[in-house]
């Protein structure tokens, strides 16, 4: 169901975020400030007026005061805080936030009260930069913002300046998209990433690419299910809908991660020593159709295995931060070109490369 839409005055011309650090034992205290320019400014209004459902988000207790200066020296205050789903505290009332505006305010600053916290260095600037040029391994989402140009880094978490720990890895960027018609079958290629083991787990991920000139969108039911050789279902089949439509186009491509167990309850650890490795994946979208891809290909970083076939949608690796914006499931990133391969590597949360589906033999097919 979408949400109530927030009324904030469109255009500002600048802002400023207050970061409050809380912690169980000590109340919270003013930890950070940054300024916003103009753009920046601009598409925080457009995130927190969002009409995306509210995500199973959290601000971890740490509030974040937002001051906006309008032409002729108005100002607007807001104020975001709470838990499942995050509150925003506007001149109107308080209205839930969506989960693309929640993130875009939570984990901007670290806990100050951890003790011996690890060497810290100012977050570099992306803000304005073509995906392109954005670090590979950065975990992406979208904004709807036909002002911006498409496929250009519009916000990031933390934002610029603002000290993070080093060995996080690149901050999570927001991209530009602008609307655009539902996908069609025949402009999509689906290929599989392996994600390897962590926590008992084989990770996985499909990657499904808009091979055509114009972007389209995905949106509605997806079901994926791991097939033998003979076609015939091998692993358990997982359904779930796209909680938020993702933009697709030759430079951003949508990550569905999925996980299976390793091991069993048998009190060998390994299977049984018999773990199921599909031949082949199928995606069914909503339409009925289908993209199918092998289960890993030479040069593509192995195969995905799990004990008697257990499958669910899961982000690799599973504590991943990226979970409060989208369902942990479903991500953009970018698309790779035909001769792409899979990394590995990156921060928490972030996939490696995209694979080529075309290298990986991927094709679809029409509703039976």
């Amino acid at each position: 169901m979408a949400r109530r839409r927030v009324r904030i005055p469109s255009d500002p011309t600048a802002g400023q975020l207050c970061l409050y650090a809380d912690h169980k034992v000590h109340e919270a205290s003013l930890a950070w400030v940054t300024r916003l320019s103009r753009p920046l400014a601009r598409t925080l209004v457009s995130l927190l007026q969002s009409r995306s459902p509210p995500g199973p988000s959290c601000d971890a207790g740490d509030p974040v005061l937002v001051r906006l200066r309008y032409a002729r020296a108005a100002t607007v205050s807001l104020l975001a805080a709470g838990c499942d789903p995050e509150q925003l505290l506007t001149p109107d009332g308080v209205v839930p936030m969506s989960g693309t505006a929640s993130v875009a305010l939570a984990d901007q600053i670290e806990d100050p009260f951890i003790k011996d916290p690890a060497p810290r260095t100012p977050t570099p600037d992306y803000i304005g930069m073509p995906l392109a040029r954005a670090p590979r391994s950065a975990t992406r989402y979208e904004v709807i913002d036909p002002k911006a140009p498409f496929g250009h880094v519009v916000w990031q978490i933390p934002l610029p300046g603002i000290p993070q720990d080093r060995g996080l890895g690149p901050p999570e960027l927001i991209i530009a998209t602008n609307r655009a018609p539902r996908c069609k079958t025949n402009q999509l290629q689906a290929g599989y990433q392996n994600g390897g083991n962590a926590t008992e787990n084989h990770f996985g991920n499909i990657v499904v690419l808009d091979t055509s000139t114009e972007p389209c969108t995905l949106e509605g039911r997806l079901t994926l299910t791991g097939e033998n050789a003979r076609g015939r279902p091998d692993t358990e089949t997982i359904s779930e809908t796209v909680a938020r439509p993702l933009v697709l186009s030759r430079a951003l491509s949508a990550i569905v991660g999925f996980a299976g167990g390793t091991t069993d309850n048998s009190g060998d650890g390994d299977c049984g020593g018999h773990p199921t490795i599909p031949r082949r994946w199928s995606l069914r979208l909503h339409n009925g159709a289908s993209l199918t891809t092998p289960n890993g290909a030479p040069g593509e970083g192995g195969s995905f295995y799990s004990c008697r076939g257990e499958v669910s949608f899961g982000l690799s690796p599973p504590a991943a931060p990226s979970s409060r914006a989208l369902p942990a499931w479903f991500r953009v990133g970018r698309a790779a070109p035909p001769s792409a391969g899979s990394g590995a590597g990156g921060r928490a949360g972030s996939p490696p490369s995209a694979p080529s589906p075309r290298a990986a033999g991927a094709r679809w097919s029409a509703p039976a």
